[in-house]
């Protein structure tokens, strides 16, 4: 269980920072992301 005040994210602030993230200009997803 996630405890109150948490959230369970697939992608987060280090993912983002990632080099294929960061120089990416379009992400095209298929299905809900984050939450």
């Amino acid at each position: 269980a996630i405890p109150d005040g948490w959230m369970g994210l697939d992608i987060g602030p280090d993912s983002v920072k990632t080099d294929a993230l960061e120089t990416t200009k379009t992400v095209i997803w298929n299905g809900p992301m984050g939450v």
